[in-house]
């Protein structure tokens, strides 16, 4: 069996901490514990020149008393019970009004700052009252008069109660109390009595007690003042008489604590799937938006392809022009060096004529001197006929000889005059003006296929950076297109892991909500049976409480009548 005392103290604020022991402890083994663990937890919280934690007084809240009273006696410690530590106010602590947190385990229980130290903490005396007319026992769980204003133990809930099995009979009045004080105004009327049974399925149901059984259990069981509301005192006296109401109350409000929050979490469930199904929408519908946009982008790139497949064709027809225009150029350099061979031909034709031209003047010029000569010579010889007719039959075969001589050279004269002539034919200055003129065509025609050339490799140039562009501009939309098919695959992946966990989640949540079923479906039943155990209970109460005033009447007519004949009872044996 394990003993739980709750110590709340301030250190640095209200702290609340959950104290277990093997069996119920002596006043010095709660007092050495209690010296071990505030005196760590003081270390921990405050600062160093605060000094050692001094326990000044020690009070526990009394659930029969519902007040606090100084803690004089193990007797007075109850499983649960909360305990408040004073201290003695310094310039480092001072108590302060707080409410009391929900309890806590020591952070360092069990570590070795928890070892006794050589001087442990002063304690005064417990004994001495303090705050000793501080009384309010209208609540379990309220102390308005207490040294720490609203202070009190923290409110007890399923959640912070022990387990079903562990869970004590003060534990469940206490729980239960509460639960009918749902507006928490310290009171229980009969309204909230009678929602409480209606809500935990005790009333309200053909099997369950009837409306009129739960408000006699309220107005002639519980409320015995009569005022209408129900104090803890009455009902803990209550719970005394009926201890298996007292069990269903607890058990059901608890289930249904736990059924509601079920509930809850099965609605969060059906929000979540809400929540999936929207996923699983919206990553459809990014899917199909994806699909689009990489069709677009599809479209893109084939339109990309036929722009580089046109770009390529017009590099192609650009390079044949160029090839063509080369091919001119290559033809017209071809011509201009055959016109220049022809030219040259020409020239050299024509420079020999003029040689043989200039030779034959130069002959023709010899023979009119040598034929000047031979006049001059036969003036000479006239003059010297003249001076000599002696010697003219001498001299006239010397002069037949010499005109034979005289006509050779004129015909020489004559001959050298033709061939001069010829030498100035005009055939050959038309054959080297229409040489002259080939040559210049040539140059213009050779001119022309190169600025043609020129023009389609600036062509062929332009077509190439257009198809760069253009393969660039399609590697790139390639590359969008496989990053957004790569996107496509992730969305899908995403998509059919969306469905796969809307899938999983709507099984489990379909077995979470047959796991319900079920429970509710024993519920019912257990709530069935347990509902005529109730019944059976409450009936047993009123034949309890009918054969005790019978006792009663019995025991009274049976005094009356020995105070009348003068008999006296003999004393009852044990």
């Amino acid at each position: 069996m394990v003993f739980t005392v709750l110590v709340a103290v301030d250190l640095a604020g209200k702290r609340n901490y959950e104290l277990t022991f093997p069996t119920i402890p002596t006043i010095t083994e709660l007092r050495d514990r209690i010296d071990e663990v505030l005196s760590a937890e003081s270390a921990i919280r405050r600062p160093p020149q605060a000094g050692p934690f001094h326990v000044h007084r020690a009070q526990v809240f009394d659930e029969r008393m519902e007040m606090w009273v100084d803690l004089v006696a193990s007797s007075q410690l109850e499983d649960y019970c909360q305990v408040y530590i004073f201290q003695k106010e310094t310039a480092w602590h001072k108590d302060t009004p707080g409410r009391i947190p929900p309890p806590q385990r020591p952070v360092g229980s069990g570590s070795p700052q928890y070892r006794r130290s050589a001087s442990p903490p002063h304690y005064e005396s417990y004994a001495a009252p303090l705050y000793a007319d501080l009384r309010d026992s209208s609540s379990p769980y309220r102390g308005a008069g207490s040294p720490y204003g609203s202070a009190s133990p923290a409110r007890y809930d399923f959640q912070t109660l022990p387990g079903d099995d562990t869970a004590t009979h003060s534990d469940k009045v206490r729980m239960v109390y509460e639960e009918l004080d749902s507006k928490d105004t310290r009171t229980v009327r009969l309204d909230d009595w009678i929602d409480l049974f209606a809500k935990v399925r005790i009333s309200g149901s053909s099997e369950g007690l009837t409306d009129a059984t739960v408000e006699d259990l309220f107005t002639k069981k519980a409320d015995r003042n009569e005022d209408g509301l129900l104090s803890f005192p009455e009902f803990q006296h209550f719970a005394e008489m009926y201890p298996k109401l007292l069990d269903s109350l607890y058990f059901r409000s608890r289930k249904l604590h736990h059924e509601t929050l079920r509930k809850d979490k099965i609605k969060a469930q059906h929000e979540l799937t809400d929540d999936y199904e929207r996923r699983l929408d919206d990553a459809r519908q990014a899917v199909l938006d994806a699909e689009s946009g990489t069709l677009d982008m599809q479209q893109k790139v084939d339109e990309a392809d036929g722009r580089c497949q046109e770009a390529k064709e017009a590099e192609q027809k650009a390079l044949n022009d160029k090839n063509d225009a080369h091919a001119d150029s290559e033809r017209c350099r071809a011509a201009l060096r055959d016109a220049k061979t022809a030219e040259a031909a020409t020239k050299e034709a024509n420079r020999k004529k003029e040689a043989a031209k200039r030779a034959a003047q130069r002959s023709a010029e010899a023979a009119e001197k040598k034929h000047q000569m031979q006049v001059n010579e036969k003036e000479k010889l006239l003059k010297e006929l003249e001076a000599l007719q002696k010697k003219v039959a001498e001299k006239e075969k010397e002069i037949k000889r010499q005109e034979e001589i005289i006509d050779r050279a004129s015909d020489d004269v004559k001959t050298a005059r033709d061939k001069a002539d010829d030498a100035n034919d005009s055939d050959a200055e038309k054959e080297m003006d229409k040489s002259t003129k080939e040559v210049q065509k040539c140059e213009g025609d050779l001119r022309e296929c190169i600025t043609a050339e020129n023009e389609r490799s600036a062509e062929h140039r332009t077509a190439q950076r257009n198809t760069a562009g253009a393969n660039q501009q399609k590697q790139q939309l390639e590359k969008d297109l496989a990053t957004a098919k790569m996107k496509d695959g992730q969305r899908k992946t995403a998509e059919q892991r969306a469905e796969k966990q809307l899938d999983d989640h709507r099984k489990a949540l379909e077995a979470m909500e047959n796991r319900e079923a079920e429970t509710d479906s024993r519920r019912e039943e257990e709530e069935r049976k347990e509902n005529e155990l109730l019944q059976m209970e409450v009936r047993l109460r009123e034949q309890r409480e009918a054969v005790e005033r019978k006792e009663e009447h019995l025991r009274s007519a049976h005094r009356d009548f020995s105070n009348e004949t003068g008999r006296s009872s003999p004393p009852r044996q044990h």
